[in-house]
């Protein structure tokens, strides 16, 4: 049910909008009614309505300050429709400043506008919650190449193609910050009503949003609970990041805890002035969030705040095979390589207080997690059902107390994994298949060159060839051709546009080698199947 919020100060008022319409019917349910703006941020943040239908003028809190808090707090829910008894144009462009959805004179308010208002509000409500689901869903498909960017896998020529193809120039800052964040393991899985992904994904699309008010930043999922966050600064906040970064984490944290009764604890790393040496950020901040709790939520970390090392497992040590299960996963190099990974933990545990060698154990078995997000969409369910009946599943490490169970718990997973079929390599070629498909599909009106696609996987041009080659029948390039000239088809059967513009909507570099892509594939030219198509429909 979608829940609606009636705030006027008029008894009258809140009783008729009560009465006007038969809310149930349109799957709504009156989550309260009070008389001020100050009321109403309290049920707000209890109740989480999606919909606000207020009076502007009211005691203790109006209706425009109510609107501005909400605003800045949630973003653009709830949606909200606005009273008055009287005309007020400054009130109602201040308003639709803050994107009301309606302005109503309450003379004027019958059940036939409020219907035409409420259909409007639950349709904006579908594709505000569609929207923020389709992006996090987006950020559940890790990247590969960011993968290698945070935990330093990239060589020097994978670098140096970083800043020319994969981040410029929308990701071009004076310096860079990695932060590492996560919701508070307990607050985070204890609520039956809200199932843990459901929860995460709107917590993350919170933090993104919330964030980039005060900073440039992306958001990347490492798993149910965590995080990553890469920060970009210019130059005129160099010298005051740690108090920015105070101010948007306690704003965060508090509309976080407010709206989904969550602990948010967020460690942040050292900046850096080039984009490749994230890595080294990342790297601490990994390292100053283990020992956060709910107490102590927020670090900075770096090695002007400590003279010890960061104590997280150096992953570049493994950068080969690292890249190669990356580019072309098989099950025997990945259990061969994770062992090989334990063994030079343990090793270094001999050297380290117990606490620290701990902190290691976690940080790699939270990687080798992090790593199978990245090659298998399904991995959430698998890693759930390796740890089924431990409380919290597979983030129960975060409960452990010492390397070797830690270490244990990571051996499950490897027998677990030795013993499933779903490790086939067969079919897990064709999944990086179907993910690029799915990619070329949704940015058809690119370009969509070989070397750019494959760099957006974090694979070599002449590897993704060969996948299309062997798993698909067909080339790369012809699948793009395929997938373009169909969209072409599409925008020629509705006559919205020219032969010249679909070419250069659609990427092509001329109309003319448009045409001749469309013959190849179609056997006739554009303009012949515009004429056919015109024929068909006159028969």
């Amino acid at each position: 049910m979608i829940r609606l919020l009636i705030v006027d100060d008029e008894p009258l008022v809140q009783a008729r909008v009560k009465s006007m319409l038969d809310w149930t019917s349109y799957g709504i349910e009156i989550c309260g009614v009070c008389s001020n703006g100050e009321e109403a941020l309290r049920i707000i943040e209890r109740s989480h309505p999606e919909i606000v239908i207020t009076d502007i003028w009211m005691p203790v809190m109006d209706g425009l300050r109510l609107l501005k808090v909400c605003r800045d707090r949630y973003g653009e829910l709830p949606v909200f429709l606005m009273l008055t008894g009287h005309e007020d144009f400054g009130c109602a462009r201040e308003a639709i400043h803050y994107g009301i959805e309606e302005y109503i004179l309450k003379q004027e308010l019958t059940a036939r506008s409020l219907e035409h208002f409420i259909n409007n509000a639950l349709l904006k409500v579908k594709n505000l919650q569609q929207t923020r689901d389709d992006s996090l869903l987006e950020k559940e498909t890790p990247d590969r190449f960011y993968f290698s960017l945070l935990y330093g896998l990239l060589d020097q020529p994978q670098q140096s193609r970083l800043q020319k193809e994969q981040l410029a120039p929308d990701f071009q800052y004076d310096c860079y910050i990695c932060g590492y964040g996560g919701i508070d393991p307990g607050n985070a899985m204890r609520n039956p009503e809200n199932p843990p992904m459901n929860l995460y994904r709107s917590v993350l699309a919170m933090c993104q949003e919330l964030c980039s008010r005060y900073v440039p930043c992306r958001t990347f999922f490492l798993n149910r609970n965590n995080f990553a966050l890469m920060i970009g600064l210019k130059r005129g906040q160099t010298d005051t990041w740690k108090m920015l970064l105070t101010d948007m984490f306690h704003h965060v944290r508090e509309t976080l805890r407010n709206y989904f009764n969550v602990s948010l604890i967020l460690s942040v790393g050292p900046t850096c002035q080039v984009l490749p040496a994230v890595s080294h950020s990342f790297s601490f901040a990994r390292a100053g969030l283990y020992p956060l709790n709910a107490d102590r939520p927020l670090i900075f970390t770096g090695p002007e705040e400590t003279s010890e090392n960061p104590m997280t497992f150096d992953f570049g040590r493994f950068r080969a095979p690292l890249q190669q299960l990356l580019e072309n996963f098989r099950l025997s190099l990945f259990l061969d390589t994770v062992r090989r990974m334990q063994e030079y933990c343990r090793a270094c545990g001999r050297e380290l207080c117990p606490r620290d060698g701990f902190y290691m154990a976690l940080d790699l078995t939270l990687f080798v997690f992090h790593l199978l997000f990245v090659l298998r969409p399904d991995t959430e369910e698998f890693l759930t059902s390796v740890y089924q009946g431990r409380k919290y599943t597979y983030l129960s490490v975060f409960l452990m107390q010492s390397s070797e169970e830690v270490m244990n718990s990571l051996n499950l997973l490897l027998e677990k994994m030795e013993e499933s079929k779903k490790f086939d390599e067969k079919e897990l070629r064709q999944n990086v298949v179907t993910q690029v498909q799915k990619y070329m599909q949704e940015h058809c009106t690119q370009k969509l060159s070989l070397s750019e696609t494959a760099s957006a996987f974090g694979l070599s041009p002449n590897y993704l060839s060969t996948l299309f080659t062997k798993n698909c029948g067909y080339s790369f390039t012809e699948y793009r051709n395929h997938i373009k000239i169909e969209e072409a088809k599409k925008l020629l059967d509705s006559g919205s546009m020219k032969i010249y513009e679909i070419a250069e909507h659609l990427g092509f570099e001329n109309a003319f080698y448009f045409s001749k892509v469309f013959k190849k594939t179609e056997g006739i030219s554009p303009r012949e199947y515009l004429h056919r198509n015109v024929s068909d429909r006159t028969v």
